[in-house]
Order: C-alpha cells, then sequence, then structure tokens
C-alpha cells in the first residue's frame, strides 16, 4: 500500500513539474469556411427539425382534444415532450461543441 501511495505521489510530483500541454483546437488549413459551413447547416436542419416535431405535437394534441380521439392527444404529448428533450439536448451539445472548439 505504501508503494502505490508512494509512486502516486512520484506521478502527481512529476506532472506538476511538467504540466501535459493543451494547446487551442486549430483547423487544418483551408477547412475554416467549410468546417463552419457545415456546422451551420446542421445547426439549421436540427433547430427545424425541433421546431416541426414541436408543431407536430402541438396538432395531435390539439386534434385529438378536439375531435375526442384521445390516442391522438397522448400521441401529440409524447412528441412534444421528445421535442423538448432534443431542444435540451441540442443546447448541450451545441454548448460542449462551442467550449471545445472554442
Amino acid at each position: 500500500m505504501s508503494t502505490t501511495i508512494q509512486l502516486l505521489q512520484h506521478a502527481n510530483d512529476l506532472l506538476a513539474a511538467n504540466p501535459i500541454p493543451n494547446p487551442p483546437p486549430k483547423a487544418p488549413p483551408g477547412t475554416e469556411k467549410q468546417a463552419g459551413e457545415i456546422m451551420a447547416y446542421v445547426k439549421w436542419g436540427t433547430l427545424f427539425l425541433i421546431v416541426i416535431g414541436g408543431l407536430c405535437g402541438v396538432g395531435a394534441l390539439i386534434g385529438g382534444k378536439v375531435l375526442g380521439h384521445h390516442k391522438s392527444a397522448s400521441v401529440g404529448v409524447g412528441i412534444l415532450i421528445v421535442a423538448v428533450l432534443a431542444a435540451i439536448l441540442w443546447t448541450a451539445w451545441f454548448g460542449f461543441i462551442s467550449g471545445f472548439t472554442g
């Protein structure tokens, strides 16, 4: 047990003396424009699908309530829940990618 603790302390001392470099991310030369366009298309497409899903969920919910078709109303609620979860995941993913790539 003592040897393990000594090894860990030695490794910690080495890392403190020589920290691992952490350079910022850098796109390969000539790909900045294409990568930016692809990211923009992905963001718009995802946002579009989330909004369309939410509108379909609202339509199914309202249609099911108005026409008395409770199965459609419950499917609409499910679609709305998925759309909200997708929006949360999209926001988290975008924050993660933005934080990772700078």
